[in-house]
């Protein structure tokens, strides 16, 4: 006979079908196929399963170890929920004669079964309600049952007892809740208790529209329906009369506002960047809401997430960063910042709203140039450059326009900061937008004035009146009057106009 491990578990396998299982494994040996007992939970219905009509055992599934396998005779329904217990009967199997043969299997077979019986007890046991270790009570026997009785403890709390439910008609009670209970009607209970007529004709409504009818909350004159709100929208209030829809607008949300959000503490390689983001508020990118919210600690070993970049754990050399304060669409609260090459960034997770905060150009090598940035009037930021980059040094500054990449961001366009002198003598220089049209810079009388000029070897240079822009390239235009005039042009940072 082959030896058989009797498994330390309580003989108890669930298993919830998919649908179309056949096979039902469990993981306890069974001497004979009538050891195991399978139950069904179907749509909360229970039902013992019959040996060799519902389900089959294979003769060699009995006496392993592991335990077997019982084949169902009709495929399982998805949700189904198979029970299947080890289920041994009381009483001995085998006698042992004096003088007689005492063989070790037939022994361990008994004692095998045995075993089997107490750790179904055990599961058993385990099921059922018991008191707790360190009560006293020694034996806790059910009283005979009573019809309409309740089952509850006695008076010393050592035994279970029927409980009489009390009879209305026999309890004392005040002569106000008699007045109560000798009402016919809801409405005469109502009454009683001091409610009002027209508070009844509330109570008594079957839905929320029904009360918004009942208290004249529903409009009738006009409907109001809600719509999605625009940039250029505001929020209104109606009178009572549905008359005057405007009067009472209160503020809009405001177009490309944005206020703090400013960068510090930059620093990093491009794969260990970081910088802080303080506080602010802002507009979001569509200006649909007017969230607030802040501080962020921003790192790109964030990966794609919350606080970090897009593109994952390395900035692009020779690039420009935007940063995002982003929130949930459920949210006004800005929760947390991300960073992309791109103007529409991929948000990770369930986010959906945000809003530019600024830019920042990488150098040759993926690191974030480092500067310090101001917060100036309208919520511009004005970026300035630890170190000075010599960004134009020619000797041929064309007689038309040329146009040179400045170290400010790409993909937006900024105010550039910058520091120029020429060296040929005589020669006008003329600095422009490449929004501006190319024209040819002026004499000290004409239209338009140059911004620079060399004569007899000193420099002269003009007040600038209004603002050189770049293009989305991060470009500005440079002509001068002298093809051999030798250029340079020192950037030292920018102006973001932070415009969405």
């Amino acid at each position: 006979m082959t030896e058989v491990v009797i498994n330390p578990n309580d003989g108890f396998v669930s298993i919830t079908a998919a649908g179309g299982e056949t096979n039902l494994d469990f993981d306890f040996p069974i001497y004979a196929k009538s050891h195991l007992r399978v139950l069904r939970t179907r749509s909360g219905t229970q039902t013992t399963l019959t040996l060799d009509t519902d389900y089959t055992i294979a003769t060699n599934q009995l006496e392993l170890t592991a335990g077997g396998v019982a084949v169902l005779t009709s495929s399982a329904t998805a949700g189904d929920i198979y029970t299947l217990l080890l289920d041994v009967p009381e009483g001995r199997t085998t006698d042992f004669v004096t003088a007689g043969d005492f063989l070790a299997a037939t022994l361990n077979r008994e004692l095998d079964l045995q075993t089997q019986m107490l750790q179904g007890i055990r599961r058993d046991l385990d099921k059922s309600a018991r008191l707790p270790d360190n009560s006293t009570i020694s034996m806790l026997t059910l009283p005979t049952p009573v019809a309409n009785n309740l089952l509850g403890w006695n008076s010393g709390a050592t035994g279970l007892e029927n409980k009489v439910i009390t009879d209305a008609s026999t309890t004392t009670i005040s002569a106000f809740i008699g007045t109560l209970l000798d009402d016919s009607t809801a409405s005469e209970a109502l009454t009683t208790l001091g409610v009002s007529t027209y508070a009844k004709t509330i109570l008594d409504d079957t839905s929320a529209a029904a009360a918004r009818v009942t208290l004249d909350a529903e409009r009738t004159a006009s409907a109001l329906t809600q719509v999605a709100p625009t940039s250029s929208d505001f929020v209104v209030i109606s009178d009572a009369s549905d008359s005057n829809l405007s009067k009472k607008a209160l503020f809009p949300v405001l177009y490309g506002y944005i206020c703090g959000f400013i960068a510090s503490s930059i620093a990093g390689t491009s794969t260990t960047a970081s910088l802080s983001i303080s506080a602010g508020q802002a507009t979001n990118s569509t200006n649909i809401q007017c969230l607030s919210g802040g501080a962020f600690s921003w790192a790109v070993s964030n990966g794609a997430a919350a606080n970090g970049y897009e593109g994952g754990t390395t900035l692009p050399n020779s690039s420009t960063i935007h940063f995002y304060v982003m929130a949930l669409s459920t949210d006004a609260t800005w929760t947390a910042s991300f960073a992309s090459t791109s103007l529409t960034p991929a948000l990770p997770g369930s986010y959906t709203l945000y809003r530019r905060a600024f830019s920042i150009p990488t150098n040759s090598s993926g690191a974030l140039i480092p500067g310090s940035a101001v917060e100036v009037c309208g919520g511009g930021l004005v970026y300035y450059l630890t170190t000075e980059v010599l960004d134009v040094n020619v000797s041929n500054l064309s007689t038309s326009r040329t146009l040179y990449t400045l170290t400010v961001p790409s993909g937006i366009k900024v105010e550039p900061f910058f520091r120029f002198a020429g060296t040929t003598n005589p020669s006008a220089v003329l600095i422009t937008s490449p929004e501006q049209s190319d024209v040819a810079p002026g004499s000290s009388s004409s239209v338009p004035l140059q911004d620079a000029w060399n004569d007899a070897g000193q420099l002269y240079a003009r007040a600038k009146n209004g603002y050189v822009v770049t293009d989305t390239s991060g470009r500005i235009g440079a002509r001068s009057s002298n093809a051999s005039t030798t250029f340079h042009l020192v950037t030292f940072g920018w102006c973001d106009f932070r415009r969405l």
